[in-house]
């Protein structure tokens, strides 16, 4: 039960008429509450590009009425078309329009029910009495009940006072109506599409919802019916009316004694443009949207300013034109690619319409190396792609070679390492070649440390677990190929390798060095300005 007598009225969303009872001292309004208390109005959003926030507005119902004011959202909260500014409480009146996003709520208050009229009884009727007559000897007393006859008497002549009344004129035609701007209509009137409208803002609000079944009760004569049948024969459209359907009903809209602008409002999508490409040449088309969030029609007129910036191109079709939007109009534009794009390039679409203008700024700019997105790199080439290349050309030779050099040594000395340990191995097995378990928790352990190290500084806390067991599964990979090449190569070089770790260290060392000249073949040197070039 609605215990506060307030209520809001859908307008302007997927469930037009729709109504929500206002319970509590503070009801929250947004389309993503978490459970909260207020009302979810995600849903009333359909496909309209304006969204409002998850917390939007609150509205809290005091002693002088509904108290509305925003929760700081980046879209803003609007009654009847102005904005609420941060920090200021908006006193409601029965009427008024809220907009959050793309839907539109009417404040409704509960009528007070009217005290019945008391009904007067009619007043009892009373018979008069009827004289006796005198009486005379002999005589026959006279029945009340049963008159005599009369006797015969010669007619007279009818007096003035006796004139039969007039006949009674028949009742002159009512006068015809006079519209009252923002009041009730005569009776509802209900579109086939079932809208109903009781009130001349009923009508703008059903217009801006359902302009399509609007327009078929225009054009099928069903409007015009309705209004003569009330007599308001100022309102009736005109079916010899010049222009097209759409056109006809936008006049007719704006004759309406609203109380509120019956004007149509500009909004487009994207604000700004901005076009990433590779230089060459060519053409890239993009679109831009432009909405009409008012009632009636929206006209506008698209230019590129300046006229220098050749390289957007309008549509044939909305060149030099008025563009008519009902709802609407996705504008397409061909981008020109230059065969050379050292700067960015800056352009501007001027949108001029009877519902405001805007300008939407353009901005073409070449798409940055796949070098410089680790994500898309390695989407591409996988690990090891143009990054570590070219991490790897930006070292000097010198450099690489004692890289080389040293880190062979270095993963021998933990493969040993990991031999040592005393896991999978029988009593008193001394073999000279190392076994895999070891060395794998070994080289494990470090890579799930290392990579924990590496996400810990630029991470969130929750992508330590995945990159500490990714890191692990690295040293895994790493420790099954090294205890492998000492399994496979050492032998074949004779014993000695085998024996002595002395010996398998220079080995891996001369190993090392030779990877490293590899790299000078795979990755040339050359410096950062080289690089960035």
């Amino acid at each position: 039960m609605n215990q506060s007598g307030w209520s809001l009225e859908v307008v302007r969303g997927t469930e037009v008429g729709r109504t929500y009872a206002l319970n509590g001292a503070a009801i929250v309004l947004g389309n993503a509450l978490d459970e909260g208390t207020g009302l979810d109005l995600g849903h009333q959003e359909g496909s309209s590009p304006r969204r409002m926030a998850g917390r939007q507005a609150q509205i809290d119902l005091s002693s002088k009425g509904p108290v509305v004011r925003d929760l700081d959202s980046p879209g803003g909260t609007f009654v009847n078309r102005q904005r609420i500014l941060p920090g200021q409480a908006v006193t409601l009146q029965p009427g008024d329009l809220i907009q959050i996003g793309g839907v539109q709520l009417k404040l409704i208050a509960r009528a007070p029910a009217s005290a019945p009229e008391p009904q007067s009884r009619p007043a009892p009727q009373r018979t008069a009495p009827v004289p006796a007559a005198p009486s005379r000897p002999g005589a026959q007393p006279v029945s009340a009940s049963k008159p005599s006859r009369p006797a015969a008497v010669a007619p007279a002549s009818p007096s003035p006072a006796t004139k039969p009344p007039p006949r009674p004129a028949s009742p002159p035609p009512p006068p015809l109506s006079r519209p009252v701007r923002g009041g009730a209509l005569p009776s509802p009137f209900v579109l086939k599409a079932g809208a109903s409208c009781r009130t001349w803002d009923d009508v703008l609000t059903v217009s801006a919802q359902r302009w399509e079944a609007l327009r078929d009760e225009l054009t099928s004569g069903r409007l015009a019916a309705f209004l003569a049948t009330h007599r308001l024969n100022e309102l009736v459209p005109s079916a010899d009316a010049p222009g097209t359907a759409d056109e006809r009903l936008d006049a007719w809209l704006g004759q309406l004694p609203t109380t509120r602008p019956s004007l149509p409002e500009l909004d487009v999508h994207p604000e700004t443009l901005t076009v990433r490409a590779v230089a060459g040449g060519g053409t890239t088309r993009q679109v831009l949207a432009i909405t009409n969030t008012g009632y009636r029609l929206l006209r506008s007129t698209l230019s590129v300013d300046p006229s220098a910036a050749a390289w957007i191109k309008l549509s044939s079709t909305f060149t030099g034109r008025s563009l008519i939007t009902v709802d609407r109009t996705e504008v397409p534009l061909d981008i020109q690619i230059p065969e050379q794009l050292a700067a960015p390039k800056l352009g501007t679409i001027v949108i001029e319409s009877n519902g405001g203008t805007r300008r939407v700024t353009v901005r073409l700019e070449r798409l940055p190396a796949p070098e410089s997105i680790p994500e898309l790199s390695s989407a591409m080439y996988g690990e090891g792609g143009p990054d570590l290349l070219e991490l790897v050309a930006r070292q000097p030779i010198g450099l690489r070679m004692a890289l080389g050099t040293l880190g062979g040594l270095a993963l021998r000395s933990l493969v040993a390492l990991g031999g040592l340990l005393p896991i999978g191995q029988g009593a008193g097995a001394a073999e000279a070649l190392p076994r895999l378990l070891g060395p794998v928790i070994l080289f494990a352990t470090a890579g799930g440390v290392i990579g924990t190290a590496l996400i810990a500084r630029r991470g969130e806390a929750r992508d330590l677990p995945p990159a500490g067991f990714a890191g692990a599964c690295g040293g895994v990979f790493v420790a099954a190929l090294s205890v492998a090449f000492c399994r496979a190569v050492e032998p074949i070089l004779g014993p000695a390798p085998t024996r002595s770790l002395w010996l398998s260290g220079l080995l891996w060392a001369v190993l090392g060095a030779g990877i490293a000249g590899l790299s000078l073949v795979i990755a040339p040197h050359r410096t950062v300005a080289e690089s960035e070039s």
